[in-house]
């Protein structure tokens, strides 16, 4: 499913990248948080096909992707991916995010896993956890051009507006023909209050109502 919607939106992905990476061209690395202002507008997807458009066209050892989110952490059943240790584990140790970056061959990216969600009683919550993560960002802007960030959404969560500090630059993911406008200004707006560069919307799940080429011509 990753490498099917990557390909059939390579252009757009391109220019995504383009618009996010050509304002600062001497940039050596970034930290690219997505997120939606609320659940199931495809944030997970469109991250993860995105680090595979990245990955072939930078180079399979220049993105890596961090699931930050920590309340409903889903990479290691789309990815198949068994995490040698958490993002919860190198937040609290305050190191060793490199060596727990894992390495999905199928997709020429690396993945720093929020595995499962912890069910221990010594488990803080996400927002304790995250206050650390600008350190994680930092280690692994050291060995990867570009870290995009898997985040939950926007309006239930405070979770975003604290990556978004320590974030290079903000993509919202916008289910298209579902999203209230009043809703997106709301987490814009709260996104706005914390300092977040936003780099730009991305409008999913467009239904074509007619063949996709003729909108060139519209």
């Amino acid at each position: 499913m990753i490498k099917s919607l990557a390909s059939s939106h390579a252009d757009q992905l391109h220019r995504l990248q383009w618009a996010l990476f050509q304002a600062e061209p001497v940039k050596e690395s970034w930290v690219v948080q997505v997120t939606a202002s609320r659940s199931r507008e495809g944030v997970t997807t469109v991250t993860l096909a995105l680090a595979s458009s990245m990955a072939r066209l930078f180079g399979p050892d220049s993105t890596v992707v961090v699931e930050a989110n920590l309340r409903s952490p889903s990479f290691h059943e789309i990815l198949g991916v068994v995490p040698k240790t958490s993002v919860i584990n190198v937040l609290e140790s305050g190191s060793g995010s490199l060596d727990a970056v894992i390495k999905v061959e199928d997709y020429g990216f690396g993945v720093l896993s929020a595995g499962t969600q912890p069910v221990d009683s010594a488990y803080r919550g996400p927002e304790f956890y995250l206050e650390n993560i600008g350190k994680l960002f930092d280690e692994l802007k050291s060995q990867y051009k570009f870290v995009l960030v898997d985040t939950p959404p926007v309006v239930p969560f405070v979770d975003s507006d604290i990556v978004a500090g320590f974030a290079d630059s903000v993509v919202i993911v916008v289910e298209a023909n579902s999203t209230k406008a009043e809703v997106l200004n709301i987490a814009i707006n709260r996104l706005k209050a914390v300092e977040a560069k936003i780099g730009g919307l991305i409008l999913n799940k467009r239904v074509f109502y007619i063949p996709k080429w003729l909108y060139r011509f519209l």
